[in-house]
C-alpha cells in the first residue's frame, strides 16, 4: 500500500473526517467565538462548502495557507475578527 491521497485532516475516523472531530470539541467550547481554517488553496472552495455554517456554526472563515507554515498562520490571523487568538 503506498502513501494516501488523503489530506490527514481528512482520513476517516470512526467513520467521520479527523477535522469533524475537532471542529466539534473546539466547538463546543464556550471560551471560542470563531474558527478560521486555513487550508492549501485548492481545498478552500470545498472546505467552505462543507464546513462554514450548518452544523459548525463557530466555522466562521476558511482562508488560503500560504507556502510556508507561518504565511499560513499569518492568514489565518488576518482573518480572525477578535484581539485574542489560538493557533
Amino acid at each position: 500500500m503506498g502513501p494516501s491521497t488523503v489530506r490527514k485532516q481528512f482520513m476517516q475516523i470512526l467513520g467521520r473526517p479527523m477535522i469533524e472531530w475537532t471542529l466539534s470539541a473546539v466547538g463546543r467550547s464556550p471560551s471560542v467565538d470563531e474558527i478560521v481554517l486555513v487550508v492549501p488553496e485548492s481545498d478552500v472552495d470545498a472546505v467552505r462548502a462543507r464546513y462554514r455554517g450548518g452544523e459548525f456554526p463557530k466555522v466562521r472563515s476558511v482562508v488560503a495557507g500560504g507556502l510556508r507554515r507561518c504565511d499560513s498562520v499569518y492568514n489565518g490571523l488576518k482573518a480572525a475578527s477578535r484581539d485574542w487568538v489560538l493557533v
